[in-house]
Protein backbone atom coordinates (compact mmCIF):
# COMPACT_ATOMS: atom_id res chain seq x y z
CA UNK A 1 0.00 0.00 0.00
CA UNK A 2 1.11 3.48 -0.50
CA UNK A 3 2.24 5.99 2.26
CA UNK A 4 3.00 8.86 -0.23
CA UNK A 5 1.23 10.05 -3.27
CA UNK A 6 1.64 12.13 -6.40
CA UNK A 7 -1.27 13.00 -7.46
CA UNK A 8 -1.75 14.50 -11.24
CA UNK A 9 -5.51 16.32 -12.08
CA UNK A 10 -6.05 17.16 -15.89
CA UNK A 11 -9.20 18.69 -17.24
CA UNK A 12 -11.48 21.89 -17.99
CA UNK A 13 -12.97 24.45 -15.12
CA UNK A 14 -14.11 21.55 -13.66
CA UNK A 15 -10.30 21.09 -12.66
CA UNK A 16 -8.87 24.02 -13.07
CA UNK A 17 -6.89 25.58 -9.69
CA UNK A 18 -3.47 27.10 -9.30
CA UNK A 19 -1.42 25.30 -11.93
CA UNK A 20 2.24 24.42 -11.05
CA UNK A 21 4.69 25.96 -9.94
CA UNK A 22 2.03 26.92 -6.81
CA UNK A 23 0.37 23.33 -5.35
CA UNK A 24 -2.43 25.56 -3.40
CA UNK A 25 -5.85 24.49 -4.54
CA UNK A 26 -8.19 26.10 -2.00
CA UNK A 27 -11.87 25.45 -2.87
CA UNK A 28 -11.36 22.76 -5.66
CA UNK A 29 -12.10 19.64 -5.86
CA UNK A 30 -8.55 18.85 -5.50
CA UNK A 31 -8.25 20.60 -1.79
CA UNK A 32 -11.33 17.66 -0.57
CA UNK A 33 -9.59 14.94 -2.24
CA UNK A 34 -6.74 15.89 -0.73
CA UNK A 35 -7.69 16.32 2.52
CA UNK A 36 -9.82 13.35 2.54
CA UNK A 37 -6.99 11.08 1.71
CA UNK A 38 -4.19 12.76 3.91
CA UNK A 39 -6.71 11.93 6.90
CA UNK A 40 -6.68 8.09 5.51
CA UNK A 41 -2.73 8.80 6.47
CA UNK A 42 -1.82 9.14 3.03
CA UNK A 43 0.92 12.15 2.44
CA UNK A 44 -0.51 13.31 -0.93
CA UNK A 45 1.10 15.99 -3.53
CA UNK A 46 -1.42 17.32 -6.16
CA UNK A 47 -0.74 19.23 -9.39
CA UNK A 48 -3.05 20.49 -11.46
CA UNK A 49 -2.87 20.80 -15.16
CA UNK A 50 -6.79 22.02 -15.76
CA UNK A 51 -7.15 24.43 -18.22
CA UNK A 52 -10.71 26.29 -18.54
CA UNK A 53 -12.63 25.78 -21.73
CA UNK A 54 -10.74 22.94 -23.06
CA UNK A 55 -12.33 20.59 -25.02
CA UNK A 56 -11.38 16.35 -24.83
CA UNK A 57 -8.76 16.55 -27.68
CA UNK A 58 -6.86 19.68 -25.79
CA UNK A 59 -6.87 17.91 -22.72
CA UNK A 60 -5.78 14.27 -24.27
CA UNK A 61 -3.09 16.52 -25.57
CA UNK A 62 -1.36 17.57 -22.83
CA UNK A 63 -1.66 14.46 -20.67
CA UNK A 64 2.19 13.83 -21.63
CA UNK A 65 3.40 16.86 -19.39
CA UNK A 66 1.44 15.10 -16.10
CA UNK A 67 4.00 12.46 -16.01
CA UNK A 68 5.07 10.73 -14.00
CA UNK A 69 3.03 10.48 -11.77
CA UNK A 70 1.61 7.88 -9.20
CA UNK A 71 -2.24 8.42 -10.27
CA UNK A 72 -3.30 10.47 -13.12
CA UNK A 73 -6.96 12.16 -13.15
CA UNK A 74 -9.02 12.85 -16.37
CA UNK A 75 -12.16 14.76 -16.08
CA UNK A 76 -13.02 15.94 -19.52
CA UNK A 77 -16.15 16.38 -22.12
CA UNK A 78 -17.93 18.75 -20.37
CA UNK A 79 -17.03 21.28 -22.79
CA UNK A 80 -17.65 19.00 -25.81
CA UNK A 81 -21.30 18.30 -24.74
CA UNK A 82 -21.81 21.90 -23.90
CA UNK A 83 -20.52 23.05 -27.45
CA UNK A 84 -22.11 20.19 -29.76
CA UNK A 85 -25.04 18.79 -28.06
CA UNK A 86 -27.92 21.37 -29.62
CA UNK A 87 -27.44 19.90 -32.98
CA UNK A 88 -28.90 17.43 -34.74
CA UNK A 89 -28.49 13.32 -32.77
CA UNK A 90 -26.20 12.30 -35.89
CA UNK A 91 -23.53 15.11 -34.47
CA UNK A 92 -24.28 14.23 -31.05
CA UNK A 93 -23.23 10.63 -31.94
CA UNK A 94 -20.48 11.86 -33.74
CA UNK A 95 -19.27 13.70 -30.74
CA UNK A 96 -19.74 11.08 -28.68
CA UNK A 97 -17.43 8.73 -30.52
CA UNK A 98 -14.72 11.72 -30.39
CA UNK A 99 -14.83 12.41 -26.87
CA UNK A 100 -13.94 8.64 -26.00
CA UNK A 101 -11.83 8.18 -28.61
CA UNK A 102 -9.31 10.96 -27.32
CA UNK A 103 -9.67 10.21 -23.43
CA UNK A 104 -8.50 7.22 -24.53
CA UNK A 105 -5.57 8.68 -26.24
CA UNK A 106 -4.73 10.15 -23.42
CA UNK A 107 -5.11 7.51 -21.31
CA UNK A 108 -3.24 5.24 -23.21
CA UNK A 109 -0.24 7.44 -23.51
CA UNK A 110 -0.35 7.48 -19.79
CA UNK A 111 -0.54 4.11 -19.37
CA UNK A 112 2.15 3.52 -22.37
CA UNK A 113 4.50 5.21 -19.73
CA UNK A 114 6.05 8.22 -21.60
CA UNK A 115 7.86 10.54 -19.56
CA UNK A 116 7.61 7.86 -16.77
CA UNK A 117 4.08 7.46 -16.81
CA UNK A 118 1.30 7.04 -14.25
CA UNK A 119 0.83 3.98 -12.09
CA UNK A 120 -3.08 4.60 -11.91
CA UNK A 121 -5.03 6.09 -14.83
CA UNK A 122 -8.13 6.88 -13.27
CA UNK A 123 -11.50 8.43 -16.07
CA UNK A 124 -13.82 9.87 -14.17
CA UNK A 125 -17.48 10.66 -15.72
CA UNK A 126 -18.85 13.53 -17.05
CA UNK A 127 -20.56 15.36 -13.87
CA UNK A 128 -24.38 16.47 -14.63
CA UNK A 129 -25.81 19.55 -15.22
CA UNK A 130 -28.81 21.23 -13.83
CA UNK A 131 -32.21 21.68 -15.56
CA UNK A 132 -31.61 25.15 -16.28
CA UNK A 133 -32.51 27.54 -19.71
CA UNK A 134 -29.18 28.11 -20.83
CA UNK A 135 -28.02 24.17 -21.13
CA UNK A 136 -28.09 22.76 -24.83
CA UNK A 137 -30.79 20.52 -25.40
CA UNK A 138 -29.36 16.95 -25.45
CA UNK A 139 -27.19 17.81 -23.02
CA UNK A 140 -28.17 15.18 -20.34
CA UNK A 141 -28.39 12.20 -22.57
CA UNK A 142 -25.16 12.93 -24.14
CA UNK A 143 -23.24 12.88 -20.65
CA UNK A 144 -25.68 9.65 -20.23
CA UNK A 145 -24.18 8.11 -23.62
CA UNK A 146 -20.56 9.40 -22.78
CA UNK A 147 -20.48 8.16 -19.44
CA UNK A 148 -21.39 4.37 -20.43
CA UNK A 149 -18.91 4.38 -23.00
CA UNK A 150 -16.25 5.62 -20.56
CA UNK A 151 -17.30 3.09 -18.46
CA UNK A 152 -16.83 0.35 -21.18
CA UNK A 153 -13.50 2.24 -22.06
CA UNK A 154 -12.10 1.61 -18.76
CA UNK A 155 -13.47 -2.01 -18.25
CA UNK A 156 -11.56 -3.14 -21.66
CA UNK A 157 -8.94 -1.52 -21.41
CA UNK A 158 -7.72 -1.89 -17.21
CA UNK A 159 -8.24 1.95 -16.40
CA UNK A 160 -10.22 2.82 -13.42
CA UNK A 161 -13.40 4.75 -13.65
CA UNK A 162 -14.70 7.09 -10.62
CA UNK A 163 -18.39 7.64 -11.23
CA UNK A 164 -18.39 11.46 -9.82
CA UNK A 165 -21.97 11.41 -12.00
CA UNK A 166 -23.54 9.14 -9.91
CA UNK A 167 -22.21 11.00 -6.82
CA UNK A 168 -23.66 14.89 -8.48
CA UNK A 169 -26.92 14.03 -9.84
CA UNK A 170 -30.94 13.76 -8.57
CA UNK A 171 -32.61 10.58 -9.47
CA UNK A 172 -33.73 11.90 -13.33
CA UNK A 173 -30.05 12.14 -14.41
CA UNK A 174 -29.89 16.05 -13.60
CA UNK A 175 -27.14 17.81 -11.34
CA UNK A 176 -28.35 18.27 -7.69
CA UNK A 177 -28.42 22.29 -7.90
CA UNK A 178 -27.06 22.16 -4.51
CA UNK A 179 -23.39 21.26 -6.06
CA UNK A 180 -24.24 23.38 -9.14
CA UNK A 181 -24.00 26.98 -9.72
CA UNK A 182 -26.75 28.97 -11.35
CA UNK A 183 -25.06 28.08 -15.04
CA UNK A 184 -25.80 24.62 -13.80
CA UNK A 185 -22.31 23.31 -14.65
CA UNK A 186 -19.43 24.56 -12.60
CA UNK A 187 -19.27 23.49 -8.97
CA UNK A 188 -20.73 24.92 -5.74
CA UNK A 189 -18.66 24.96 -2.64
CA UNK A 190 -20.72 21.43 -1.72
CA UNK A 191 -19.91 20.67 -5.32
CA UNK A 192 -16.63 19.96 -5.11
CA UNK A 193 -16.31 18.77 -1.31
CA UNK A 194 -18.77 15.64 -3.31
CA UNK A 195 -16.63 15.60 -6.21
CA UNK A 196 -13.44 15.73 -4.67
CA UNK A 197 -14.55 12.80 -1.49
CA UNK A 198 -15.61 10.85 -4.72
CA UNK A 199 -12.19 10.64 -6.36
CA UNK A 200 -10.35 10.61 -3.05
CA UNK A 201 -12.56 7.23 -2.22
CA UNK A 202 -11.97 5.84 -5.43
CA UNK A 203 -8.39 6.33 -5.30
CA UNK A 204 -8.52 4.76 -1.56
CA UNK A 205 -10.09 1.68 -3.16
CA UNK A 206 -7.54 1.57 -6.32
CA UNK A 207 -4.62 1.49 -3.53
CA UNK A 208 -5.98 -0.95 -0.91
CA UNK A 209 -6.58 1.63 2.03
CA UNK A 210 -10.39 0.70 1.88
Amino acid sequence: MLKKLRIATIGDSLTQGNPPPNFYHPGTYQHWMKRWLIKQGIHTRVVNWGIGGQVAHEIASRVPQTLPTDVLIIMGGTNDVWRYSAFDDDLSIEMTEDVVEQLAIGAKSANQGMNGGAKYVLLCSIPPMVKVSTIPRDALKNITRINNKIKDLCENEGYYFCDVNGEMRLPDGSGNPTYHQPDGVHFTPAGNRACGEAIAKCIARIIGIV
